[in-house]
């Protein structure tokens, strides 16, 4: 099943600039208290997990689902990574993922550059950077 996520600015997104290990600014959106569908994350035993794999952006904004192993070590259901190559935005590209878990998440790019996402809210997070190797290649937690 693949769905189509609005990639327009959402305003019950907060978002909140942030700055990669390699230095480059990017942003980090996550949705407010209005939302309904986000609960606030339980802190519960947890395990830290390192995940490697290729999750490459594509053009269209389509979510795809997580292997049953990373939504259990990760707890994220689904993400989509999409290149806004013709889109004239400030950010080429958006990683938009569903997390049911209060973890401290590290995203690497090909570049070895890194994207911190603490979520504190379950529910839909989105980073939105720029990279000359954008292909997310680990997902660290803790």
């Amino acid at each position: 099943m693949t769905d189509t996520y609005e990639m327009n600015v959402r305003d019950d997104l907060v978002w909140e600039t942030a700055v990669s290990m390699k230095g480059v600014e990017f942003k980090i959106g996550s949705a407010g208290d209005a939302n309904a569908a986000n609960e606030p994350a339980r802190e519960k035993a947890k395990k830290p997990f390192d995940i490697k794999g290729r999750r490459e952006p594509t053009g269209e904004p389509e979510w795809r689902r997580t292997p049953d192993d990373i939504k259990n070590k990760a707890a994220i259901s689904q993400y989509l990574l999409v290149d806004h190559m013709n889109d004239f935005l400030i950010y080429r590209y958006t990683l938009v993922f569903e997390s049911s878990e209060h973890y401290n998440y590290y995203l690497y790019d090909e570049s070895g550059d890194h994207y911190q996402v603490n979520t504190f809210l379950n529910g839909k997070h989105s980073v939105s950077f720029n990279s000359r190797k954008p292909t997310i290649v680990r997902v660290t937690g803790s």
